[in-house]
């Protein structure tokens, strides 16, 4: 759906019709864009909006179907992941790559997809689109690896525009973060940021990332940048009373 009356159905179903006008201040009129977050870059935004745990959590229930979630599996002492499933037009990385191996892949990845970047914009832009709705897709699936690799493969197409690239570095730092690559994950929310310094959530994800690997330096840059963008935001509030604690 592409029209306000969409975000206002899905809203007045789940009984949060009185957030419909910040919705629609917002220019939030798209269903599918808020699909496209992912369930932690949705809950991150709603929070920034002033809807409360409840109703973000209804607007997430509804969007995020975990039926189809796979059994997570343990190898060795590598951090539990989702098993992820093979496909032929998506590379899966797994969980306890090198960064040597990362860092091959994604040169492999800027040679193969070179051509594209020659295409013209609105070309490039609809296939980053479709390359990002297929990485939220696995996302949903809790298929980690190859949201990751579909992401790495958008990020050498060279995006059009800041914004874009931004998000696409942040969505592969979540999809980091789920695969236990704290480092990994810390570098590209850190990369998001910098590309897209009003992106609240990019700066939520260095920080929560920075605290588990007890970067706190890093952490407390990261929540000082964000609240500056958003200083009510409550994601950011909580881990900046954490980081005290």
């Amino acid at each position: 759906m592409t029209d306000p009356s969409g975000v206002a159905a899905l809203l007045e179903g789940l009984g949060l019709a009185e957030h419909i006008d910040t919705f629609v201040e917002e220019e939030i009129t798209d269903i599918a864009l808020l699909e496209s977050m992912g369930p932690e870059m949705l809950a991150s935004n709603l929070a920034e909006l002033r809807i409360d745990a409840a109703g973000i959590e209804r607007i997430s229930a509804a969007l995020f179907k975990q039926d189809h979630a796979p059994t997570p599996e343990a190898t060795g002492s590598a951090p539990k992941v989702p098993a992820p499933s093979p496909s032929p037009s998506v590379d899966v990385v797994p969980g306890d790559v090198t960064q040597e191996e990362i860092d091959a892949v994604d040169a492999e990845a800027r040679w193969l997809l070179n051509p594209l970047s020659m295409l013209d914009l609105s070309d490039t832009k609809d296939q980053l689109l479709k390359m990002m709705a297929a990485g939220v897709d696995y996302q949903k699936r809790g298929q980690f690896a190859n949201a990751r690799a579909t992401y790495t493969r958008a990020i050498a197409m060279e995006a059009p525009n800041q914004r874009m690239l931004a998000a696409l570095y942040y969505n592969r730092s979540a999809c980091q973060r789920e695969l236990g690559q704290l480092g990994l994950s810390l570098r590209d929310a850190q990369k998001a940021a910098e590309l897209d310094p009003t992106m609240v959530k990019a700066h939520w994800r260095v920080a929560d990332v920075a605290l588990i690997l007890k970067d706190h330096e890093a952490a407390n840059e990261a929540i000082v940048a964000g609240l500056a963008q958003s200083p009510r935001c409550q994601p950011l509030l909580m881990l900046k009373l954490q980081l005290k604690l």
